[in-house]
């Protein structure tokens, strides 16, 4: 992990709240949380796409059943008869809570994704929501540390492939660019939605002199061939 803070993986929100304050209780709070985030997004994209590409239960499967919350809109999707064949949704009937439960997620991977992803999202909009409390207070800057402009540290984000996650992907552009606003203190469509025109472009043509950070793309890879 990119911290000092060991990465451990939660399976509800309420989980990650208890221990946050102890986690993270450090003078540098605002980073370690924010690496947390980045590898804790990492860490989902390749347990997502482990999982449904293998069509296999993670090891874990019984402690993700026992501690996952269930997105109560979801789970009563999935208590409903179009969702069962008529044996299954018949048994489902004589199930007690705690097996109802098991059997909804053991459905398949599909449904147990679906869960998880949700809890996952809750505990990344709660981190998102303490960074910006963070944000404004003061945070010790290490006189080594590199600063970047705004357009820099949106090419970082390009280069380290902050868009292609699948949390990410999952979002529409707009809430994409909100999240990226909210990181930089920039304008969602000034700033984020402009410049990510020319990112996204194989030539770059859409007032190249004012929306430049397609410009660092190459320089922030190096940076970050440098912290290998």
């Amino acid at each position: 992990m990119s911290n000092s803070v060991k990465f451990v993986t939660y399976a509800n929100l309420s989980d990650f709240k208890d221990e946050y304050i102890i986690d993270f209780e450090n003078d540098d709070r605002y980073n370690n949380l924010l690496y947390y985030l980045q590898d804790l997004l990492k860490y989902y994209n390749e347990f997502a796409k482990s999982i449904l590409e293998k069509e296999e239960f993670p090891d874990e499967i019984d402690e993700f059943i026992e501690s996952m919350e269930l997105n109560s809109k979801l789970y009563s999707l999935y208590l409903s008869k179009d969702q069962w064949t008529e044996d299954q949704f018949k048994e489902l009937q004589t199930l007690n809570e705690a097996e109802k439960r098991e059997m909804i997620l053991t459905k398949n991977v599909f449904v147990f994704n679906s869960f998880w992803h949700m809890n996952l999202e809750e505990i990344a909009k709660f981190i998102n929501s303490e960074l910006i409390k963070l944000k404004h207070s003061i945070i010790p800057i290490p006189k080594n540390k590199v600063k970047l402009t705004n357009p820099k540290k949106l090419a970082l984000l390009h280069a380290i492939g902050f868009f292609d996650l699948l949390i990410v992907k999952n979002l529409s552009e707009d809430n994409q660019n909100e999240i990226v606003a909210l990181l930089l203190d920039a304008d969602k469509k000034e700033f984020v939605y402009k410049n990510r025109l020319n990112l996204n472009s194989i030539d770059p043509s859409y007032q190249i002199d004012k929306y430049t950070a397609y410009q660092y793309v190459e320089e922030m890879g190096k940076l970050l061939d440098e912290m290998k």
